[in-house]
């Protein structure tokens, strides 16, 4: 009978490591490893702020020139106050 050669010894440097020996991230540390970002806060160059501006005289009598005009409106002042808190509220 003939001998089969010895098949050589594996050496512990060439053995491969398990795959458990990884380390695995889960993913609750890797979202708090990064910074939060504030995106639901608004920055104050994103806030909108609505200001009323300034309506001239000759604007809010040419409006309650048209309500005269297109209601037949017969009380001036009414017809002033009312152009008036149309042109300040736009």
């Amino acid at each position: 009978m003939t001998e089969k050669p010895a098949k050589p010894a594996k050496s512990a440097k060439s053995a491969k490591p398990a795959k458990s020996a990884k380390p695995v991230k889960s993913a609750k540390l890797a979202k708090s490893a990064k910074p939060a970002k504030s995106a639901d806060k608004p920055t104050a160059s994103s806030k909108r702020t609505t200001r009323q501006r300034k309506v001239s005289h000759d604007e809010i009598a040419e409006r309650a020139y048209f309500i005269h005009i297109e209601e037949g409106g017969c009380d001036a002042l009414e017809n002033w106050l009312r152009a008036e808190r149309e042109l300040t509220s736009a």
